[in-house]
């Protein structure tokens, strides 16, 4: 195979044939709705929210609305456009997507979005593998602008990022290929991800039926009078949270705590992505300085207290609850964050992060959530969730079991992420390959 010698940082060499462009040349960038301006108002389009654009280039088209609608105020797209998120960290985690099956052929969508029209001799398909490209992400990144949490995707990051391209046949080779590649390994991903539910599935049964049950089958069992929860051991008691709550706060909210505020050090922030189910997540970092702290008395947190998301998302169940690390330095909770201090002689602060992450507490917690778009609990209501509760000794015997029982289980699971984050790198790495040149496609390998 020929190359040709080429200065571009992303390449040493450069494919014999290829031309390397600016994408600005190769695509129309976000075209202007006034083509669609002659439709009567009444004509239904496509609604495209970013929530229902996935980060596999899939997308769900569950709403239309009447053209009037949405004319003003929203990116416009339509059948065969490439869509790439402009704003952190949805770029980041690379979602966009071929248009296709759109209402009348047209959509509007999240002003998030950038909007590419490829121009003739030049693959949507192909188009929207480039976007996706590990090399795109990462120089994409490097380029976004505004404040934290606010970063997004200029334009001009678009218009000059540059590649080499090669001819429109071959540019829909090795769109097919990626296509065969990337849905073997998305299969395989799949799988992975479908044993690791089971697993959470096994685990979550083991601690509801500890929680519910106790870990001593001869116990006596009465009934609780309650349905979702059945009869529990006669000893134990089932009161609502605030029976055994010493204090307990939300995070602030509106513009007592807004993203401007945080700061590279100071005092650590808990926001609802730190919080998972029976665990600390320590990766995602945010702090505010000192001075603006001390501004805010009454939501503070130590070590060793008790932490409850009050909203909720499809991966993320409202009411989760974990324990704030006791390695960890004084932190305060953002809204819909809560930090409860307990009666350590009645309940234990392990044992309710335990019981609230549990399923059987989804059915009280679910009694409390208001909210129609996102699932949500406030501080009231967390104090009211029935919570069953075994003497200290046992509470500290399901604490030990629990960590036991579950060791085996959560290796496994980590085994099994790892793994699939491993092939989500293999696949970057060969879309990355391809589009580049440095991997060469032919009949024969695809």
């Amino acid at each position: 195979m020929d190359f040709r010698e080429s200065k571009m940082e992303w390449s040493n060499t450069v494919p014999d044939g290829w031309k390397i462009k600016r994408l600005r040349f190769i695509a129309k960038l976000n075209p202007s709705k006034s083509e669609v301006n002659t439709l009567d108002l009444d004509t239904p389009v496509s609604f495209l929210p970013m929530e229902n654009v996935y980060a596999d280039g899939h997308f769900s088209l569950e709403e239309t609305r009447p053209i009037e609608e949405v004319y003003q105020g929203f990116t416009y797209f339509r059948d065969g456009d490439v869509i790439v998120a402009k704003i952190t960290p949805c770029f980041e985690n690379g979602k966009g997507a071929i248009m296709k099956n759109l209402q009348n052929g047209v959509g509007f969508g999240s002003t998030e979005f950038h909007v590419l029209r490829p121009h003739p001799n030049y693959s949507a398909h192909y188009l929207y593998y480039i976007t996706y490209s590990h090399l795109f992400r990462i120089q994409g990144e490097a380029m976004m602008i505004g404040s934290a949490g606010q970063k997004r995707i200029p334009e001009d990051f678009l218009a000059n990022f540059t590649l080499p391209f090669p001819s429109f046949e071959e540019q829909e080779r090795i769109a097919d290929f990626l296509d065969q590649k990337t849905k073997q390994v998305d299969n395989l991903i799949s799988l992975k991800e479908k044993q690791i539910d089971a697993l959470k599935r096994k685990r979550q049964a083991l601690i509801s039926c500890a929680v519910t049950q106790g870990l001593d089958e001869s116990v006596e069992k009465v009934a609780s009078g309650i349905e979702w929860l059945g009869n529990v051991p006669k000893h134990w008691k089932v009161l609502p949270l605030k029976r055994f709550v010493i204090s307990m706060c939300d995070g602030p909210f509106g513009s007592d705590m807004k993203s401007s505020h945080y700061s590279n050090e100071g005092v650590r922030l808990i926001r609802l992505q730190n919080i998972s189910t029976g665990y600390f997540n320590d990766n995602d970092k945010a702090y505010i300085p000192e001075e603006h702290f001390q501004n805010l008395p009454g939501h503070d947190v130590e070590p060793g207290d008790l932490l409850v998301a009050g909203l909720g998302d499809a991966n993320h169940p409202v009411g989760r609850a974990c324990i704030y690390p006791k390695h960890l330095q004084t932190a305060m909770v953002k809204a819909d964050c809560f930090c409860i201090r307990l009666n350590k002689k009645k309940l234990l602060h392990e044992y309710a992060a335990i019981y609230l992450s549990s399923n059987v507490a989804q059915a009280t917690i679910s009694e409390q959530i208001r909210g129609a778009t996102r699932e949500r609990i406030n501080l009231s209501g967390t104090s009211q969730v029935l919570t069953v509760v075994p003497p200290l000794n046992e509470q500290l015997n399901i604490i030990e079991h629990i960590k036991i029982e579950s060791s085996q289980i959560n290796q496994l699971m980590a085994t099994m992420q790892k793994q699939v984050e491993q092939l989500m790198m293999w696949r970057q790495a060969v879309i990355s390959a391809a589009v580049t040149g440095k991997l060469r496609v032919d009949t024969s390998t695809a």
